[in-house]
């Protein structure tokens, strides 16, 4: 057989598996047909087409130049142009191919391009999108980089009607250490892969920080950990990172000031008395609402301190603690506000305080909404279980209970005969014992102390400072009477604060124990000594880690600041790690669209490493996901975990299940259950092959299905029902431009994009339009063939595109009418006013959601004539938008726009501002366009208002 008719025969294998889609596979055939017949141009072209689809640009284009030196028939040159400019585009943007190679290859890049004639008027357009690139080319990574920041400062979430900050002044999770694993699920990191000359740096990340507890715990299981290696390795190890974000200042402000007084007592510069009374401040700050005198003094004193050294042009803290230039502003406001501020007294504060124990606020829960769809409510679930236990109890068992019970000295007979009897009270005391947590801590006595004065008891070193001790010792069993609070609701600066404040003590003696800390506690003061002993092994931890840990403190939101580091526009020091071994999310997915954007902008700063993980838990709402996997597809008070029949996430938020996560985002899923344990994410090596990707017909169904859910999402329910999914479509985008690191080629993500803003998109998923969350059984759910909707987001796709347009890894081309260029795009700002939905106290909606959006509208009085209910609104219109988006031609294309958000609004100021082409804008203006402000969760609106106004 000749090498002729070889070639042949490879070449058929070639379009065989092309056409099966192997593409792949079908490389290897071209490639061996060219090397048998070289001067036949059809193989390395058609090895070109193969290359391409792969998203191999620069081999693609190198075959087209092969393929040309043979001089191919004019019908087969046409098509090598138009696939050498979309080459050469996708190449360069994609950054695989660069300058250099455009130089060198320039005689047969300007041959190629001489053939889109207006003949061939397929190719002009293409090429004339390279020539707008080819003009960039000199500058481009700078023009790129540009591009890139400015895509960063649009907005990711939707607005807010209310700009105050929700504050969590208590956690709510077990304290774990990040060295050691996730809360259920034990994972040690081996230190032994952070010793060697050449490995990653050992860093973690606590996202939404909180009160800092898995910070503190992960140095003291950092100094355990460290404990087992020698001393070379000990010495061989890069400095160890620790990052503490959160997006409340006062909480960061907080955890610094906690640092800054353990800080204190490793200088211990002090006698027995400061020391103690430093100890004071840290415990009641740490799980206290009031303190002693001497506390605050101590307390006042560090907050002053750091209000001196963060307020001089050289800050200089000690060489373990670190506050972001960014974050130094902030962390002052609040460090001032509390040295200053005297209108908030402990009594008034205490008046809207109580504690309310774990047992009592699961019988308040049971039978509410939030568990009115639960099959089996908290309560009766753990009752069932506590006569399942009853049921299978050992001797041994058995008089443990009767230990508890009170009937020590009882025969095991008579033990029986009572459980048989009163089978009930001893169920209800396995309940209270599963519950209630005080009890394994001896903190018993002391919770009914609380009851009455609402204090924690300080150190009995203290006590001839504190008068009315006597009462403490004459409480038993919590026999006395609980005081009442005095108000109801909350008073302005005094948040209502009733819940079970024993938690974090037993919490953190849970800890103490399980890290084997334990040591004696003085049942006068259980609370104070369990908090004692993990705050004098945090000291201890920190001292002997030494100069090799380094602790960071970031104010920002989690995502955001995770794509300034990957930007490198934040403003840490370049020492620090741009990736991080292990990163704590706590329940932060939960009001930031949970997994998708987990993926987008958390999962690309994890270190590539056997022990690097990410992990997130679910608080917000639990009892609204029926599994982790519908949760996917999208905790109270930690004693009660478990009263919950669950079974695991993720569909809601990235309409994707579990075991998917890997073929779509190049995601391992190292633990699936989230409402259970925590949702624990690994990374995997990037690009990922693309036959290890979804193919291109599941990949374009998926995204269809996620740019709907973007825009609508569904039915809102209320609190405690409700899910967060605050994400604009600028989201959207940030997910295209990481898929292209995940392995796709860029022109599959371009030609989603294209196809979404010329309006191309045909399909037959509709628009879900019942309660959030999205049920799993939704993702099999289809309707007829139809074209999908899209123009009236086409405005924003625009303003984002346009903006960062150098910055894509993809090239897109914009047709007449849409602006090309950031410096088409506008920022623009008007005056608002909220309607009786925002002001009103009797219909008035949460505040602090991401839930606004802005439409844009040119009919006024044709609107008007449709408004039914409350006068001015556009209930009507906005209630369709599921019917637009599968198809319905009114109102029609170009007469509405939709913003998913803002780029700021604030209902109190009466002040939105926003991003549009300038062409839009003063097309609108001219037209009288008006504007309202709409919440995207329940489908109401702001007046109207005129964008003659606009400026």
């Amino acid at each position: 057989m000749s090498f002729i008719t070889r070639a042949a025969k490879a070449k058929e294998k070639g379009n065989k598996l092309f056409k099966e889609g192997r593409i792949a596979e079908s490389v290897k055939h071209y490639a061996e047909a060219e090397k048998l017949d070289p001067s036949n141009p059809v193989y390395p072209s058609n090895l070109s087409a193969a290359l391409f689809e792969l998203g191999d640009y620069l081999a693609c284009t190198d075959a087209i130049f092969r393929s040309w030196s043979n001089t191919p028939e004019p019908s087969l040159a046409v098509k090598l142009s138009a696939r050498l400019s979309k080459a050469l585009c996708q190449g360069i943007q994609s950054r695989t191919i660069d300058a250099a190679y455009v130089a060198e290859s320039e005689h047969d890049i300007e041959a190629l391009e001489a053939l889109s004639t207006p003949v061939a008027n397929e190719n002009v357009e293409l090429w004339s999108q390279w020539k707008i690139l080819r003009s960039k080319l000199d500058n481009f990574p700078e023009l790129s980089h540009v591009a890139k920041v400015r895509f960063s400062q649009m907005p990711f979430s939707k607005g807010t009607p209310d700009q105050t900050m929700e504050f969590y002044s208590i956690g709510t999770d077990d304290v774990i250490s990040l060295v050691d694993g996730w809360e259920e699920d034990p994972d040690p990191v081996n230190l032994q892969n952070f010793v060697k000359e050449n490995s990653n740096p050992l860093a973690f990340l606590f996202g939404g920080a909180g009160d800092g507890r898995h910070v503190f715990g992960t140095l003291i299981g950092l100094r355990r950990a460290q404990k087992k290696l020698k001393p070379p390795q000990i010495k061989a190890m890069k400095t160890i990172h620790l990052t503490v974000l959160d997006i409340h200042f006062a909480t960061v402000a907080r955890d610094l000031l906690i640092c800054w007084l353990v800080n204190t007592l490793i200088e211990n510069k002090l006698d027995a008395t400061g020391y103690l009374e430093v100890q004071s401040a840290l415990v009641y700050i740490y799980i206290g609402h009031v303190m002693p005198d001497y506390a605050h003094s101590r307390m006042m004193k560090g907050v002053n301190e750091l209000i001196s050294i963060l307020s001089s042009k050289e800050i200089r803290l000690p060489a373990w603690l670190h506050v972001d230039t960014n974050a130094v502003s902030p962390v002052l406001r609040a460090l001032k506000y509390w040295s200053t501020n005297r209108t908030v007294t402990a009594s008034r504060f205490l008046e809207n305080h109580g504690y309310l124990p774990a047992m009592e606020r699961l019988r308040q829960m049971s039978g509410t909404p939030a568990f009115a769809s639960m099959k089996t409510d908290p309560l009766t679930f753990q009752r069932q279980r506590a006569e399942e236990k009853l049921s299978r109890m050992t001797d041994s068992e058995m008089r443990q209970l009767g230990n508890v019970m009170g009937m020590e000295r009882a025969p095991l007979h008579k033990l029986k005969e009572a459980i048989s009897k009163d089978k009930d009270i001893f169920i209800e005391a396995l309940v209270v014992a599963e519950i209630d947590k005080n009890r394994p801590w001896d903190l018993e006595n002391e919770a009914a102390w609380y009851k009455w004065v609402k204090a924690f008891v300080p150190s009995p070193k203290m006590w001839h400072l504190h008068p009315g001790f006597d009462v403490f010792r004459a409480i038993k069993d919590e026999k006395v009477q609980e005081q009442k609070l005095t108000k109801d609701g909350t008073e302005k600066g005094y948040p209502n604060n009733v819940f079970d404040i024993f938690t974090i003590v037993q919490q953190l003696a849970a800890f103490n124990e399980e890290m084997s800390l334990d040591r004696p506690v003085d049942k006068n003061a259980p609370a104070f000594c369990h908090t004692v002993t993990f705050f004098d092994n945090l000291v201890t931890a920190v001292k002997e880690l030494g100069e090799s840990v380094q602790v960071e403190f970031i104010c920002g939101d989690v995502n955001r600041e995770m794509s300034k580091i990957r930007l490198h526009t934040d403003s840490r020091p370049d020492t620090f790690p741009k990736k991080f071994t292990r990163i704590w999310l706590s329940n932060v997915p939960d009001y930031t669209n949970g997994t998708l954007n987990t993926a987008i902008y958390i999962m690309p700063v994890l270190q590539d490493t056997s022990d690097a993980a990410v992990s997130s838990n679910v608080l917000w709402n639990t009892p609204v996901w029926k599994s982790d996997a519908e949760l996917c597809y999208t905790w109270v008070n930690s004693s009660i975990h478990d009263s919950f029949p669950r079974s695991t996430p993720p569909y809601s938020y990235t309409l994707l299940l579990p075991k998917d996560l890997s073929r779509y985002l190049g995601i391992r899923t190292l633990n699936d259950k989230a409402l259970q344990e925590a949702l624990t994410l690994g990374a995997s090596p990037l690009p990922r092959s693309l036959f290890q990707l979804a193919s291109r017909e599941t990949f374009r169904e998926w995204l269809t299905r996620l740019f709907i859910s973007m825009v609508y999402p569904g039915t809102f329910q209320r609190r405690p029902d409700l899910v967060k999914l605050p994400n604009t479509l600028t989201v959207f985008v940030a997910l295209l431009i990481e898929l292209k690191n995940v392995g796709y080629p860029s022109h599959w993500l371009s030609d989603i994009l294209q196809s979404l803003i010329d309006g191309a998109v045909i399909t037959d998923r509709v628009a879900y339009r019942d309660n959030v969350p999205v049920p799993v059984s939704d993702l099999h759910k289809k309707g007829q063939m139809h074209r999908l909707r899209t123009d009236p987001w086409v405005a924003e796709l625009e303003a984002i595109v346009a903006s960062s347009r150098d910055g894509l890894p993809f090239s897109l081309y914009f047709g007449s009418g849409l602006a090309a260029r950031a410096s088409d795009i506008g920022y623009y700002k008007a005056s608002i006013q909220a309607n009786m939905f925002y002001t009103n106290p009797m219909v008035r909606f949460p505040d602090n959601d991401a839930v606004l959006s802005l439409l844009f509208y040119k009919d006024f009085k044709g609107l008007h004539s449709r408004v039914s209910g409350f006068p001015g609104t556009f209930n009507w219109f906005l209630q369709e938008l599921p019917d637009i988006i599968d198809g319905k031609t009114t109102p029609r294309a170009g007469t509405f726009h939709i913003l998913t958000g803002p780029d700021t609004v604030d209902l109190q100021k009466g002040v939105v501002t926003w991003r549009i082409s300038k062409a839009k804008m003063e097309l609108m203006r001219r037209e009288k366009w008006s504007m309202v402000v709409w919440r995207t969760d329940f489908l109401t609106d702001s007046e109207l208002h005129s964008l003659e106004a606009a400026s």
